[in-house]
């Protein structure tokens, strides 16, 4: 069956996603504007993996809400304040983009975070762990189909007249879906087996099938149907994973190999990368000046750069909080 029974390494998938979230604040580098797409389904890859991870790691330690929810919250905004005092601010101050009177918003920066990825996973990591404690897959139904009530009811909400399924807050919604979709593949990884070249070809149909139904809506037609998008997005989803499962691909990013090592790292930092990727893009690429391809290739350097240097830096301000409290720790009588 070409299937590897153990935790299944996920990074290959993490930085596909990233690589098109990236990729899909570019359509103006492309001589094609459309070039510059993705994000939609790049993000939903994110959402399905970061519940997929969750339940492998809850399982593990099994915590209370409490310690649960601690440690995601601080996993989130540790990169996001060094991101904020180290990048943002000093950014801000040398562009004059800084005023004294958004001071107050400033500070609410580090309480509410500006990114809106971190406070709708804010959101799913609480929701999500009532799905998680003593997880089914009868109760994970039970949530889908709650979800997709909201879905249907908030759909015909939404406007016909052109492509309207990134509207706010509609988008959270499929995401929310997709989310704890996430902690059914968990539990069924095992299960899913990869079927050699039948997989990659049903992938590569469902793949040309959502370009082009995204090329048609985006005509203007068939508006009143443009779900199917979503029902392609979780298919093609289900088939990404289902290749990564493949023994090739999980012996290849299991070995030692040069481009394993930089997939599996910055698979590793997508949170960086996605924190560092709205910065460069609202400060810093729209005052660089250069032509396509370097454009683009540059936006995925800088990006990787970047999120290398937070993740490192937020690693050694954690060492040394964690040497400080331990000697504090000593020094108690």
């Amino acid at each position: 069956m070409n299937q590897t029974k153990d935790y299944i390494n996920t990074n290959l998938l993490k930085f596909l996603a990233i690589f098109l979230i990236i990729n899909s604040h570019m359509s103006h580098y492309y001589p094609i504007a459309s070039f510059g797409s993705g994000g939609s389904l790049g993000n939903a890859i994110f959402f399905m993996l970061s519940a997929y991870g969750l339940l492998f790691s809850f399982r593990k330690k099994n915590k209370t809400f409490n310690d649960y929810y601690i440690h995601r919250v601080k996993r989130l905004y540790s990169p996001i304040w060094v991101a904020l005092t180290f990048m943002i601010l000093p950014i801000s101050f040398y562009f004059g983009e800084f005023e004294t009177k958004e001071l107050l918003t400033w500070v609410g920066f580090y309480f509410y975070p500006p990114f809106w990825f971190i406070q709708i996973l804010l959101f799913y990591y609480f929701v999500g762990f009532f799905l998680m404690y003593k997880y089914s897959d009868q109760r994970f139904f039970k949530f889908l189909f709650v979800s997709l009530i909201i879905y249907i009811i908030n759909y015909f909400s939404l406007d016909f007249t052109n492509f309207s399924l990134e509207s706010v807050p509609f988008r959270f919604i499929f995401y929310f879906i997709v989310f704890i979709y996430g902690f059914y593949i968990a539990n069924n990884f095992y299960k899913i087996y990869y079927k050699g070249y039948k997989d990659i070809l049903i992938l590569f149909v469902l793949f040309i099938c959502y370009l082009i139904f995204k090329l048609i809506i985006g005509k203007g037609y068939l508006v009143e149907i443009q779900f199917v998008i979503h029902i392609l997005t979780i298919s093609i989803i289900f088939y990404l994973f289902k290749i990564n499962n493949s023994s090739y691909i999980q012996s290849f990013m299991k070995s030692n190999k040069y481009i394993s090592r930089q997939i599996n790292y910055l698979g590793g930092i997508t949170l960086e990368i996605y924190i560092v990727h709205a910065i460069l893009f609202n400060h810093i690429f729209p005052r660089l000046d250069f032509n396509f391809p370097i454009n683009v290739i540059m936006s995925f350097i800088l990006a990787f750069l970047l999120a290398s240097i937070l993740s490192l830096l937020t690693q050694s301000i954690q060492r040394k909080i964690l040497i400080i409290n331990l000697k504090k720790e000593k020094n108690v009588p």
